[in-house]
């Protein structure tokens, strides 16, 4: 039982040794607001150093009264811990708590400031007690003088009001013999060559006798400087006569923002009081030294003629930032100058800041479309960029930033030049000696495969198993620095740390890593110059203090997204809240007990166990973001329930509403972020998500959430194939012969009937998973027993697989049935790739317009049939004058950002109003009878592939969706527009040789691209059968030998040497499922996939980019913007 003041300390994750022992904490209760405390254990608490002083604590016992901790990790992992945080508690028998609901706690202390509490057990009540009206200095506070580094040639004074190890350690490091005295000292009887006060605990005005006597040496003539720490600033601004006062919430933790007054530089520095001095009531010769940045109060005063000056926080650190450690430089160059010393003097000079450039407009360079390694949290960087030019009034033309991501007139056209810097290289030997000195293998097979990616590769020493540890750091240009954040990867280096978990901020690091790291990171970026954001990654040794830096990079990183989980379980109910704030879903509990997730959410309802949504600390202005848990407090509103994928993240509707101008879920762009079901909502919007909110439809709609837009029903009925098929059939619309299939006898009739080949389509299922074109009964069995698996619950539809044909997509927005807005694009690939895979042409060109006609017809039917209000997407098989219907998906499609800049009409701002009931002004819509079609210029949106970084994977497209992220260009034609989309997608224009291997049946249709390619003055290779009917028809190539015949009995040139040598800089290789060498021609595509040599697949594909080639002049680089300002301007 225990009764004390109560308070909360910020985020004291890294340093709770250090925290504990601080003698400022003394007879408090600590609450951390860490979630989870306890990681990375204790060290030993008895080791003592060199001075004789307790090395890893910074006092000789636990000083806190009681401890408070959202969770608490049981398990430890530090390589220099001997006992875990509870064991140390338990020895020194300080009582703590965990399983406390911090965040409520927060809140209370951050309403009502600094509050009295209690821990008490049931039946042994205590009183509340005031700590602070003890004197506690006194408790604190050495009982005899005691020496420490004797010998050292100037002599310090130190008062102890409860000094910290750490802050006698700096002393004698900087070559002073420190006298510790006790508070109450009879200072004017001592002789010392520099006075100092410490810090220590409560109110500082009961501290009477070390005021006085502390005021007796500020009235004398003694010229010896005078430095106050934390109890020492309030003690001497006291003594010189101010006024101090108790704050509301005192300021605690490690990263409090405290600015030099005299040069205006800020510092991150640690604090620990809950007193304060008035500024105004210093009296005069004295001025504030240092002001805290958040709430304006004093951070620090000093004397205008005297060498006497304190700072309220920490400069000793200990735990906590190490960046005012100078201050003991200072104070001891007070020292050693002697009378006519300064403070100004000593204190760092105020930088001289560059001339600010005077900037209108700024070329924002963004990450392309998205791969494997430059994924969409760049894209997120690069709208932040676009909103700080927006604030600053700044132009601000755009390259490389997805369209999806960006509002407003930008430059997509424009190209990029990528251009090589070469560092330095090695000659051979010097390579070999490097090799030897770290005791490398030369692993050949892996610098070849390296070097044909890049002209050099870099050889170090491995790192494999070591910590990997990054810090972001922002600094600006008068040199202030900031620690924004530190992350942890889950995995140990030999992971990229794009593909590891990766935990904010760190979980295992001790105070002395921490900010060892930290250090490190401020010089490295002041060193290079730096000004801006920064990223800097470390690997630390798992067992020592030994690092190394891995990387610098001088821009926006990845960042993690960390939310909790709240989906919820049947059990006994102390069981059943365990696994809920353990992080164990609906669905997991329901697997454990045999049950639904449906089911065990039930129970879990009818035991009262429900989230609670709170707010997150984020250390910024900003409204904070909610958060859920177990642990009960106040639930907040929200607006929107919002679902998301990356790939389609243009479409949230909120923006439209709210009417932002960047595409992002920062908390300035977004009311409140919430990733979980709460059953409060009063509206859930799941056609701007993508598939997955899709399919949460329905089971949202059983659960009483109010879906807004089209009806759940009618989603359902248009993702089950054989009711949408059936319903198609009665409104006379036509699709391709299909049936639901019921057995795999009914699979073999219905091909047997049809023909092959014919398609397999599950229900309800991601970017065509399982989906498949069969040629035959083996591939019909193996295929539809995958489909089984991914579609259990729905069944699957075969249909016809109409060869030859185009395909054709509709994007829309309908209200009440009525389309609003659409938009039709047409493949550039024949029907049988994914669209998500396809390349995109707008406006259509090879459809005529009856089909054209037909499409809009069959659209209209749909919209009215399935009643649909919102957004949706229509797919067509076009052949010749007739169209089918392939799927329409009841919500918006990968293309809606497409089309929209394309056409320059926001689909998702028309449907979002739809679905929210908002008025539309439907006079300047694209409507089924009034469309907009560009008729000066052409958009391609093109996929990005990731091939390189899917080891062994085929690179052919198929019906299941393969590809990362897309681009979008623009040009005056459609061969301008698709060389310039190829080309952004990273593809090399070929410059010597191509390679060509051909299946039987594309040769008729090939012939002529082949002949344009020797036009151009290519160097032609092919597969021996393909080289001899191109020979034969007047296509002069080299043939090459297939790459399983290689070094075997053949002349032939090897395809893996001319690709290594780079021979070779374009891959044509078409197969279909009738090519004979199948193993030969997949090792042909991975060859050129894993030598970085460009390769395509797809005979339209190839056609379209021969002719680019030959049609194309030079590529202009005219923006969407002017493109459509151009045409308004025909228009009238």
């Amino acid at each position: 039982m225990l009764n004390s003041d109560c308070f909360l300390s910020v985020n004291l994750f890294f340093r709770y040794p250090e925290a504990l022992t601080d003698p400022s904490y003394r007879g408090q209760i600590l609450t951390l607001t860490y979630p989870i405390v306890g990681n990375y254990g204790v060290p030993n608490t008895q080791e003592l150093d060199e001075l004789g002083l307790r090395k890893n604590v910074e006092s000789d016992r636990i000083q806190v009264s009681g401890l408070l901790v959202q969770d608490y990790s049981h398990e430890f992992s530090h390589w220099n811990s001997v006992k875990s945080l509870g064991q140390w508690l338990q020895e020194e028998k300080v009582p703590a708590l965990y399983g406390v609901d911090t965040r409520m706690l927060t809140k209370i202390i951050r309403d009502k400031g600094t509050v009295l509490g209690k821990i008490e057990f049931e039946g042994q009540p205590v009183d509340i007690i005031n700590p602070n009206e003890r004197n506690l200095v006194a408790e604190v506070s050495t009982k005899e003088t005691q020496v420490f580094g004797k010998g050292n040639p100037i002599k310090v004074v130190a008062v102890d009001c409860g000094i910290k190890h750490n802050i006698i350690r700096l002393l004698v490091k900087r070559g002073a013999e420190v006298h510790l005295v006790p508070w109450n000292h009879d200072l004017m009887s001592l002789e010392y060559d520099g006075l100092f006060i410490s810090n220590g605990p409560g109110d500082p005005s009961l501290a009477e006798t070390l005021i006085q006597n502390v005021r007796k040496v500020l009235e004398s003539d003694r010229p010896q400087p005078v430095f106050g720490i934390c109890m020492g600033n309030q003690i001497t601004a006291l003594a010189a006569g101010a006024q101090s006062y108790k704050l509301p919430m005192g300021n605690r933790g490690q990263n409090q923002p405290v600015l030099n007054v005299m040069t205006g530089q800020a510092f991150i520095t640690a604090q620990n009081h809950g007193y304060g001095i008035d500024s105004e009531s210093l009296p005069p010769g004295w001025s504030p030294l240092f002001v805290n940045a958040n709430d304006g109060t004093n951070e620090g005063i000093m004397h205008n003629n005297k060498p006497i000056f304190t700072a309220q926080f920490h400069p000793e650190a200990k735990g906590g930032p190490t960046d005012t450690e100078f201050l003991f430089d200072s104070f001891l160059s007070l020292i050693k100058k002697g009378k006519d010393a300064s403070i100004v003097s000593v204190m760092p000079k105020k930088p001289v800041l560059p001339q600010r450039a005077q900037v209108s407009k700024v070329l924002v360079l963004g990450s392309g479309g998205l791969s494997i390694g430059q994924a969409g949290e760049f894209d997120y960087s690069g709208s932040q960029a676009v909103k700080a030019m927006k604030v600053s009034s700044v132009e601000h033309p755009t390259m490389g930033v997805p369209y999806s991501n960006i509002s407003g007139p930008v430059q997509y056209d424009t190209l990029y030049t990528h251009h090589l810097i070469q560092f330095y290289s090695l000659v051979q030997d010097q390579f070999i000696r490097v090799t030897k000195y770290f005791g490398l293998r030369l692993l050949s097979y892996y610098m070849i495969h390296a070097l044909a990616m890049s002209s050099q590769i870099l050889v170090e020493k491995s790192l494999l198993g070591w910590k990997e540890v990054e810090y972001e750091v922002v600094r600006d240009v008068a040199d202030n620095c900031v620690t924004v954040c530190n992350m942890e990867n889950f995995d140990p280096l030999g992971i990229h740390t794009g593909d590891s978990i990766v935990v904010a901020p760190s979980q295992t690091l001790s105070n002395e890593e921490y900010h060892m790291l930290r250090e490190t990171a401020i010089k490295v970026v002041r060193h290079l110059g730096i000004v801006g954001e920064c990223n800097i990654q470390y690997a630390l040794h798992p067992s020592s203090l030994e690092y190394c830096i891995i990387e610098v990079n001088a821009r926006l990183s990845r960042s993690s997204a960390l939310a909790s989980k709240a989906t919820g379980s049947t059990v006994p109910a102390d069981v059943l809240l365990k696994a809920k704030q353990e992080g164990f879903s609906d669905r997991q509990v329901g697997q454990a007990l045999g049950s639904s997730e449906g089911e065990a959410r039930a129970l879990r309802h009818s035991r009262n166990i429900q989230p609670w949504v709170k707010q997150v600390r984020t250390f910024c202005p900003e409204e904070h973001s909610l958060n859920t848990s177990f642990c009960k407090s106040q639930r907040q509103a929200f607006i929107y329930f919002i679902f998301s994928q990356m790939c389609i993240k243009y479409k949230l509707c909120i923006f439209s509403v709210r009417k932002l101008t960047t595409k992002s879920t920062s908390l300035p762009s977004c009311q409140n972020l919430v990733f979980l079901f709460l059953p409060s909502c009063t509206g859930c919007i799941v056609s701007v998500g993508g598939q997955i909110p899709n399919n949460l439809a329905v089971p949202l709609h059983q659960n009483g959430v109010r879906i807004l837009g089209t009806s759940p029903l009618q989603i359902d009925r248009a993702e089950e194939r054989s009711v949408f098929s059936t319903i198609l059939d009665d409104l006379g619309v036509s699709q391709a012969p299909w049936r639901a299939l019921s057995s795999l006898e009914d699979a073999f009739a219905f091909a047997n009937k049809v023909g092959y080949p014919c398609l397999l389509r599950p229900s309800y299922v991601l970017s065509g998973s399982a989906m498949n074109v069969a040629y035959g009964e083996e591939e019909m069995k193996r295929f539809l027993e995958e489909a089984a698996q991914v579609s259990q619950e729905h069944p699957v539809v075969i249909t016809k697989f109409i060869r030859g044909a185009r395909e054709v997509e509709v994007d829309a927005v309908a209200k009440a049935g009525k389309v609003l807005v659409h938009a039709i694009t047409e493949h550039v690939e024949d029907a049988g790739v994914h669209s998500g895979d396809a390349t995109l042409m707008l406006p259509t060109q090879t459809i005529s317009q009856g089909a054209l006609e037909k499409v809009k017809t069959a659209t209209r039917k749909i919209a009215k049939a399935f009643e649909i209000s919102g957004p949706f997407n229509t797919q067509f098989l076009v052949k010749g004058n007739d169209v089918m219907v392939i799927e329409c998906n009841l919500r918006a499609s990968r293309s809606f950002p497409f089309v929209s800049k394309t056409i320059g009409v926001d689909f998702i701002n028309v449907a979002t109003r739809v679905m929210v009931g908002e008025p539309v002004n439907e006079s300047q819509l694209p409507t089924l009878e009034n469309p907009i079609i560009p008729v000066d210029y052409v958009g391609i949106k093109a996929p990005m592939f990731s091939w390189p970084r899917l080891r062994d994977a085929d690179p052919v497209l198929r019906c299941e969706m393969a590809s990362t992220g897309e681009v979008a260009c623009f040009g005056p034609n459609i061969y301008s527009a698709f060389l310039k989309a190829m080309l952004s997608t990273g593809f090399k224009l070929p410059q010597k040789g191509i390679l060509i291997g051909i299946q039987h049946s594309f040769r008729p249709d090939f012939l002529s691209t082949a002949h344009q390619l020797q036009e151009e003055g290519f160097k032609l290779y092919a597969t021996e059968a393909t080289s001899a009917w191109l020979n034969a028809n007047d296509v002069s190539t080299t043939p090459v030998a297939w790459p399983r015949h290689e070094g075997k009995e053949t002349t032939l040139p090897s395809i893996s040497r001319l690709l290594s040598d780079g021979h070779i800089d374009l891959v044509v290789n078409l197969p279909n499922n009738n090519t004979k060498f199948l193993k030969d021609n997949f090792l042909i595509r991975r060859m050129a996939v894993d030598y970085g040599v460009p390769l395509i697949t797809n005979f339209q594909v190839v056609k379209l980019f021969v002719e680019a080639i030959k049609y194309s002049s030079e590529l202009d680089t005219t923006s969407l913007f002017h493109y459509r300002q151009r045409e308004n301007e025909q228009k009238g």
